[in-house]
């Protein structure tokens, strides 16, 4: 991702003052964490394991999600977890797996909650997403 026109800029949080260009930095080592180990493929990750995984405090790692991602560090997580979801549900030889299966894989604890923040992030439910895909790759 591109956090370019950050430069410069300062963001206040309490009584620290961190730099737009320091957050910037931060959020591309945790895209680069995420990506690279898939922590949030576990259901119990928290943001104090990823800042101490990143050597970054707690308050530094959640105000680059909020300023520079744009949401909390939930969202993001949940937002990986989705993506991966998806990977999964449009693969053939995941096919066999249950939307239920596929949660659990993807790090939510329950489907209840792999639904919420797949239509939160999707605005349909997984079942009507890969229906759309499907009918988007007959059109194609």
């Amino acid at each position: 991702m591109d956090y370019g026109g950050l430069e410069g800029k300062c963001c206040s949080y309490g009584q620290d003052s961190v730099t737009m260009d320091a957050l910037a930095s931060c959020m591309r080592d945790l895209e680069e964490y995420l990506e690279r180990d898939k922590p949030y493929l576990k259901p119990d990750l928290s943001l104090w394991q990823v800042s101490r995984a990143l050597k970054i405090s707690t308050k530094t790692l959640s105000t680059a999600c909020n300023r520079v991602a744009g949401k909390n560090f939930s969202a993001l997580i949940n937002a990986y977890r989705i993506e991966n979801a998806k990977r999964m549900l449009l693969v053939k030889k995941e096919r066999y797996l249950t939307v239920d299966t596929i949660a659990l894989r993807c790090g939510f604890r329950s489907r209840f909650a792999f639904n919420a923040a797949f239509k939160k992030k999707e605005g349909m439910t997984s079942t009507k997403w890969l229906q759309a895909m499907k009918d988007e790759k007959k059109g194609a």
